[in-house]
């Protein structure tokens, strides 16, 4: 017998962070280190924490 596969959605998801937060608040010297949206290979814009 096997277990029900199940579609989770993260309801509190909803607010993010805007896109360029991270990269217009911190000191240049960690601009290469600090999280950013891109755009994956199947168009999903996805966070990337450190470089």
């Amino acid at each position: 017998m096997s277990a029900p596969v199940l579609d989770l959605i993260d309801v509190d998801a909803h607010v993010t962070e805007p896109p360029s937060l991270w990269v217009d608040r911190l000191p240049a010297k960690w601009h290469d280190r600090a999280p950013r949206v891109r755009r994956g290979e199947d168009g999903k814009d996805r966070w990337y924490v450190g470089g």
